[in-house]
């Protein structure tokens, strides 16, 4: 029994350590391109290192759909952090959930959002620039008009893959 507790201790440590490096642990970007082969917009998101080389991320954004929609976007994932003090290397994935706010999708599409190659750089006063490229998975939820010229075929997001990558700008704190 003891030494379960001892164990759990350590782990329950190794979860909620701070990086061995003096970095700040929360990271707030302005991401001004996100980009995938369905919708073009900007995000928000916040980081925070939970565990060595381990981030969490929460974001929201607008995702335009030229010509046809308008979709609000939410996510939450995971980024693994390698690197030097000021250079990252940050591949990640999210669950991505898009609201219709018009246009001509429906439901609630959700995504997987996999950052195959992701790149961080910090500066000594806490500004960030990063970017970003992997792919869009649909995972279901919903449904985007194939033809919008008036008739009514919809097909589901489900197994759609794009490519998506984002360029951001932000503060480390």
């Amino acid at each position: 029994m003891h030494r379960a507790l001892i164990l759990a201790s350590l782990l329950a440590s190794l979860i909620v350590a701070a990086p061995a490096h003096a970095e700040p642990l929360n990271e707030l970007r302005f991401d001004v391109l996100g980009l995938s082969a369905l919708t073009v917009g900007p995000a928000l998101s916040y980081d925070r290192t939970v565990a060595p080389h381990i981030r969490l991320e929460a974001s929201m954004g607008v995702g335009l759909m030229p010509g046809t929609a308008i979709n609000a976007l939410g996510g939450l994932g995971a980024r693994f952090d390698f690197g030097t003090e000021g250079d990252h290397f940050i591949p990640g994935v999210a669950l991505v959930a898009a609201l219709a706010l018009s246009g001509t999708e429906r439901g609630l599409p959700l995504w997987l959002d996999v950052d195959l190659i992701g790149y961080e750089h910090r500066f000594a006063s806490g500004l960030v620039l990063m970017g970003s490229l992997g792919v869009s998975v649909g995972l279901g939820g919903g449904s985007y008009c194939i033809d919008c010229s008036g008739s009514d075929d919809y097909g589901t997001v489900a197994g759609i893959v794009v490519p998506q990558g984002r360029i951001g700008i932000g503060k480390a704190f």
